[in-house]
């Protein structure tokens, strides 16, 4: 689940979605207007393995290289969790 902390940081989360889903991981992003803690609470409570949330004050435009890096880190972690 990746958690956008402000209306600011929406685009940057539906950019990371984007990469997850391209490096063929599960990923959603929550969208609705509830305080960043409410909705990290819910993703626990759906059980996702994995709660990503960006700050606001780093809410810019993501470079496709830096999308490029997170899904090939976690593309690491993942395949190190399936050992």
């Amino acid at each position: 689940m990746v958690v956008p902390i402000s209306e600011a940081s929406l685009g940057y989360a539906q950019e990371v979605r984007r990469a997850l889903r391209a490096a063929r991981m599960h990923a959603d992003v929550d969208t609705s207007d509830r305080k960043m803690q409410k909705k990290v609470r819910e993703a626990q409570l759906e059980q996702y393995n994995y709660i990503l949330a960006r700050p606001p004050a780093a809410a810019r435009p993501a470079t496709p290289d830096g999308l490029r890096r997170l899904a090939r880190l976690l593309t690491w972690f993942a395949s190190k969790l399936s050992l």
